[in-house]
Order: C-alpha cells, then structure tokens, then sequence
C-alpha cells in the first residue's frame, strides 16, 4: 500500500473594493471606507484556565493497554493532535505530526496497526476549514500516512474486520450523511441520503459487529415528512384537546407518530445490505429503543461493545431512579440512592435490538461528554470535554463497571510534540 504524507494547505484570501469618490448619493457614504484590518496574528502558545490542549475524543486501543485521544487547542478547537495514555505505565506518548495540520478523530483499526483520522491543513492563524478535510489512514505511530478520500469525515471507526470505515460525512450547505470507505474497493460509498442539517446529527456512527448494520444517532425532525392539511369540519377547522388546530401527519399511524410515545427516540439501527437509508425509508430502520415513553431515548450512542451492545447515555432521573423503581436494582453496577442522581451520570449498556433490555450501568460521579468502552466491557475511557470547547472544571478519567469514582487522568495541558506549534515557512 503507497503511503504519501500529508502536505499542509494554507489559505490564501483576497478580495477587492471599489472606490465610488466623493460624489457617492447612496447610503451613509462619508467619504472613501477605510481598509478592512487584517486578523491580528493567532499566538498558538495561548491558554485559557491554564491550559493549552484538552481532551476532546478518547477511544481504547485494541488490547486495551492505553487510550488514543484527541488533544484540541483551547482557543482554535478544531486544531488536534494526537496523544497515547498508556495506562499500566501512567504515561503520554505524542505523535510526532505534520505541523499547522489538523488531525481529528482518531480511533483505531482492530489489529491496533493503524489510524483512522480526518486531516487538513489550517491557514497561518490556525483556523482548519472542513472543506480541506481528508480521510486518511495512518500507521499506529504516525509516521506514515495513506490519503483515502477528500472528505470531511467526522468520527471515523472501523468496522471489525477492519476493511471499512464509516463516519458522517458533512457536506455542503451545512448538511450531512452517513457515508463508508471500502478499504478493498478502494472507494466510498453513501449509506445515508442527505440530511439537511448536521445540527441534528450527535455523536458518531458505529458498526455493529459482522459490518453490515450500523448505529448511529440523529434528531428525528430531520426525516420527518411535511404534516398533511387541516382537517375541515362543517366550514370550522377541527381542534385538539389543547384548542390548537389538529394538523394529520403522514406518520400517525407509524411506530414513529409524532405525538407517539416513540416521538423522542434518537438512536436508529441500519443495515447497508437494504440500501441507503433516506427518509422514504426511515420508518423501516430499528429504534433503538422503543419504551413506550416509560425512559427518556435521548442519549446519544457513544459506542458499541464487541458483542454488540451499544453504550448510551442515559439521565439518572429518567433512567436510574425508574429502573430502580421497577426493582431492577439489582443489576451490576445500580445505586439505588435517589439523593445521589442528581450528581452522577449514567452509561448504559444495551443490545441493538428493539426488544433487548439494559445489560449494565455505569454510574459515574462525572458528567461525560465523549465515552469509549473498553474491549472487555468492563470500564470506559470519557472526557467532559467535547469538540466545543475546554473550561477548567472538566476533567478526563476511567470508570469502572460497578465503581461510581472514576480515576481522573491528567494530560499534557501546555506542551505537545514540537511539530504542533512550528510554522509552515513562506515560499
């Protein structure tokens, strides 16, 4: 396989103006406009709380001996690096990178041989716009890199046999879809017509095992089909309950009914063998999971374990107190404690199938934004930090199953490889 390095692109921005002179008759014209002052120099050494890098992605390496994580400057977010906790030894091993070159997502094939990461060059001021994206696949000690396809590929994973990679792909116009590299074909492929905006996409896409179903997780309202026509009723629009005008919708009668109790489910099964998914076909995909209102189906799928069962987040409130409620107690890893809820977070564990029940919880007193199962099931990688943003309160650790106190990590906050702060020199 040729391997080629990534060459940093840097922006070049121009524009012109045109003068109209002293006798402009239009608008507020006082005379001729000053010159737009260019962007004041991005210091790639600034801090916030502290801190220069955070913790913005986490997944486990194949045999989990130590987690690869994404390392985002406080103030340019979208500027990552990439650092290796090795957990027995309680050390950070950085990747020596290209500089002023954008490395997100990175997770790892399941040999542990390479990296699946989206890349691009950023401009002198460090600002990385999606459209100079690239998915690649690197060697595990990035030093040597295959370029895959120009795409903004966000959140990559493979699948378990490692001969596909799949992630959303955002598009643009702001939307997004759910696309696939075939490392054999050599090409990618759509498994998802387009959604119109990616604000309803969360979290990323996973694979379940044996490579042809996947889960991922989207706001509903993205494929819902415009409602019908008021209902006329002896020359009065009819009403609800409520007074508002009853307005049918396509879906009524459909186990997604927008005023169904499965209105709030956010987590979808897919199978690419039928096809890509678009919204004449929605309705035929899998919920994950259909409670019959009783839990919220809010949270987002972080993970999916090697036996297929997805890791969700789930409010203790919602989740936690009603399955304690429902003497369910018992399972590994409950805190039946009501008085404790509100200051702990829930990851659940759950088959993919419409029908399955929660095999564990991971009750933890942190609130995480990102979260990665470990091969054995047994702990997760999380940060409270995400692609948002860094503030001096979030913190970056491991829980494990049955164990509320997470061991907290720290990482390199100030310094990283030498290649993340050098310049690319002027032709």
């Amino acid at each position: 396989m040729k391997c080629v390095w990534i060459i940093a692109l840097a922006l070049a921005l121009g524009g012109c103006a045109i003068d109209m002179g002293q006798d402009a008759r239009f608008g507020m014209y006082g005379g001729k406009q000053p010159e737009p002052k260019p962007e004041p120099p991005f210091d790639v050494m600034s801090t916030k709380f502290d801190t220069r890098w955070f913790p913005a992605q986490v997944r486990w390496a194949p045999d989990d001996s130590h987690l690869l994580v994404s390392l985002c400057h406080v103030n340019r977010t979208d500027y990552c690096r990439i650092g290796k906790y090795w957990i027995a030894g309680k050390r950070w091993e950085l990747l020596a990178l290209q500089p002023q070159v954008t490395y997100r997502w990175p997770s790892y094939s399941p040999d542990g041989k390479y990296i699946a990461v989206t890349a691009g060059g950023c401009d002198q001021n460090y600002r990385c716009p999606g459209e100079f994206y690239d998915l690649l696949m690197m060697s595990n000690d990035g030093k040597r890199a295959l370029k895959l396809v120009h795409s903004y590929a966000e959140m990559p994973s493979f699948s378990d046999d490692g001969k596909r990679i799949i992630y959303w792909r955002l598009t643009g116009g702001g939307g997004a879809k759910i696309a696939m590299f075939d490392l054999d074909a050599g090409k990618e492929e759509m498994l998802m017509g387009d959604v119109e905006s990616a604000n309803g996409v969360s979290r990323g896409v996973h694979f379940l095992p044996g490579g042809e179903r996947f889960v991922f997780s989207l706001q509903l309202m993205r494929f819902l089909p415009p409602p019908g026509k008021p209902i006329m009723k002896d020359g009065l629009v009819v009403r609800d309950s409520t007074g508002n005008v009853f307005t049918p919708h396509p879906w009524d009668d459909t186990k997604l009914a927008i005023r169904g109790p499965n209105s709030g489910v956010m987590r979808f099964v897919w199978d690419r063998r039928r096809g890509a998914l678009t919204k004449a076909n929605i309705l035929e995909a899998d919920l994950l999971w259909p409670d019959g209102g009783n839990l919220p189906n809010s949270g987002d799928a972080m993970d999916v374990s090697r036996t297929g069962e997805v890791l969700y987040s789930c409010s203790p409130i919602g989740c936690l107190l009603r399955k304690t409620e429902a003497m369910r107690a018992s399972i590994k890893g409950v805190d039946p404690n009501p008085s404790a809820a509100n200051k702990q977070a829930v990851l659940a564990l759950r088959p993919a199938r419409e029908d399955a029940a929660d095999s564990a919880f991971f009750v933890l007193n942190a609130h995480p934004q990102v979260a990665a199962l470990s091969g054995d099931g047994q702990r997760v990688a999380f940060s409270q930090a995400g692609t948002a943003g860094w503030h001096h309160t979030f913190r970056f650790g491991i829980a494990t199953l049955g164990n509320p106190n997470p061991e907290f990590i720290d990482w390199p906050r100030m310094e990283l490889d030498p290649a993340s702060t050098e310049r690319i020199a002027a032709n």
